[in-house]
């Protein structure tokens, strides 16, 4: 029936992504997945995943977007009867809508996506971690320090900074605490953004 069917795509699918980066691989059987059920979030997030792997980002901003407004004007008509992860998955289609587009070299709209997730879900880690990462490579410390205040566990604290972004966390001449900090934040980053769930842009 069509329940097993599509579990079974699903979980080849995710097999393929997740645990082998196959890509290309992987699209015959998300394009099936989307015949049987064309706004099946979980399978757009997927064939998004994928179509960035292959550097198509245009393609994968297209399949995160579908998703997320499908998720947002709640319109999935669940044809398969596979139920969808819905709300642990539009925190994670921003994160990669952003990635694709800094990936593509659109600072822009990668800020935009994740300051509308920020505004979705505050609470939601992995989306501030990103905006650090974010501030991080546009050396924007003090907006990355702003994002940093937010997280309620926090790794460890940075040290010998009160964090008050706002009024000038750090003086222009403070340049070896401003390294230090950086450092620090970039470490904070590599041990809680998830590399095997989250393509994410180099530091260069």
């Amino acid at each position: 029936n069509s329940l097993a069917y599509g579990s079974i795509l699903v979980k080849i699918v995710s097999e393929l992504l997740l645990n082998h980066s196959k890509y290309f691989e992987a699209l015959p059987y998300l394009q099936e997945l989307l015949t049987i059920s064309p706004n099946f979030p979980d399978a757009l997030f997927y064939l998004g995943f994928a179509f960035q792997g292959l550097e198509k980002f245009d393609l994968a901003i297209e399949s995160y977007e579908k998703a997320i407004i499908i998720l947002l004007e709640n319109t999935y008509e669940n044809t398969l009867g596979i139920v969808s992860q819905e709300k642990s998955l539009l925190p994670m289609l921003f994160i990669e809508l952003a990635s694709s587009y800094l990936l593509d070299n659109k600072k822009e709209e990668s800020l935009l996506a994740l300051e509308k997730a920020y505004n979705l879900f505050p609470k939601e880690e992995p989306i501030i971690y990103h905006l650090i990462k974010y501030y991080l490579i546009e050396n924007n410390l003090n907006r990355a320090l702003f994002y940093y205040d937010k997280l309620k566990n926090r790794s460890f604290e940075l040290q010998a900074i009160t964090i008050d972004a706002d009024n000038g966390a750090l003086e222009e001449n403070n340049s070896k605490n401003k390294e230090n900090i950086n450092y620090e934040l970039q470490l904070i980053l590599l041990k809680n953004i998830n590399p095997h769930l989250i393509i994410v842009a180099s530091y260069g």
